[in-house]
């Protein structure tokens, strides 16, 4: 009788078992490290790989445990993985690594798994977020193409694209130009203004104040945009992306709006905006060499002014926040007013971009 009935009570344990914050690093070629929360702790989990987000191409797993923190050797991968947890009930989470491990951007992005206000995900692989493509290698390229991304949206300017200019072989997606703040001569005006100031040696302080500047208004400068994108989203096929140059600002404003929109909580949102530090940051004199061709500068910029530029801070996207609310109230009536983006709308996004 007590065998049945802690039994009972273990069954009734694992039928209710739910894995959430889940995250994957991929720590060399073929290992990962996989961690996440489990309730009811020690509940034993499947974990299993495969090359797609939406369906298990194994029948083994790679690992049974009742760890939450698990190193995984995928041996002979070398397209991308994603780890499908399943509960004993037979729930699964999907998870993956956020970061793409491209040799010639260092922030290229997947806006999935994001968990929304009412308890749904956002899909893996459908969602990408990146910087200028100009610089991708042949073995990028044969990373990337599995992954089946139909629709690239640019919102750099015809001079940005000039100076950068994305040659993607084979079987290419679709380009949409989105450009944001053009003059007619085909030129962004806050590059130039950025241009000149770095050329004149402004200080970090004049940068950041520069910085600060511009978000107020991307809001509505590029509302036109960002309308046309969300548009194409709503029937897109297969996974598609957005960039810029740097892959922070323009990209970081939109890739925060749609996540807003599919209902992710505005502090998550400003957690996956500030992941641009975290993977930008690199070598001073590499920096400043990458962005003297970038902005067609006469010589390297100095670190000092040249960070508040290559960063993010907290306070440039509540800035853009902060725009709106001022203006509309509410991000809805943004949403419904400017980006002429409707209810219905958003019930359709949702759908196609947000899994259970």
């Amino acid at each position: 009788m007590l065998k049945r009935f802690a039994a009972c009570l273990f069954t009734a344990s694992i039928a209710w078992a739910e894995v959430a914050d889940a995250i994957v690093e991929q720590t060399s070629a073929h290992h990962y490290h996989v961690a996440f929360t489990l309730g009811p702790a020690d509940a034993p989990v499947s974990i299993f790989a495969s090359h797609s987000p939406d369906q298990l191409e194994n029948a083994e797993p790679v690992q049974i445990t009742t760890n939450v923190s698990s190193d995984l050797h995928l041996r002979g991968w070398t397209n991308r993985a994603y780890f499908h947890i399943k509960t004993a009930d037979g729930k699964i989470r999907v998870v993956s690594i956020r970061r793409l491990p491209l040799e010639g951007q260092n922030n290229f992005r997947d806006l999935g798994g994001y968990r929304t206000a009412d308890g749904k995900y956002v899909r893996w692989g459908r969602l990408y977020r990146s910087g200028q493509l100009a610089n991708l290698t042949d073995r990028d390229y044969e990373y990337l193409n599995p992954l089946g991304i139909r629709l690239v949206c640019d919102f750099r300017s015809d001079d940005e694209r000039r100076r950068q200019t994305t040659h993607w072989p084979g079987d290419a997606p679709e380009f949409l130009s989105t450009p944001i703040g053009m003059d007619d001569n085909g030129r962004n005006s806050r590059v130039e203004e950025l241009r000149r100031l770095l050329n004149d040696r402004a200080g970090p302080d004049q940068m950041r104040s520069f910085m600060r500047s511009v978000y107020p208004d991307m809001p509505f400068t590029g509302a036109a945009q960002f309308q046309r994108i969300l548009g194409r989203l709503l029937s897109a096929e297969g996974a598609s992306m957005v960039h810029c140059s740097a892959g922070k600002d323009r990209t970081g404003v939109f890739s925060a709006l749609l996540l807003l929109i599919l209902g992710v909580p505005r502090e998550t949102v400003i957690e996956d905006y500030l992941l641009t530090n975290r993977y930008v940051l690199a070598d001073g004199v590499g920096t400043a060499r990458v962005y003297q061709k970038l902005l067609a500068l006469d010589h390297p910029p100095e670190m000092e002014a040249l960070k508040p530029v290559i960063t993010v801070d907290r306070s440039y996207l509540e800035s853009a926040f902060a725009s709106i609310e001022k203006h509309y109230g509410t991000f809805d009536e943004y949403r419904r007013r400017k980006l002429h983006f409707s209810d219905a709308d958003v019930e359709k996004l949702r759908t196609r971009y947000l899994e259970p």
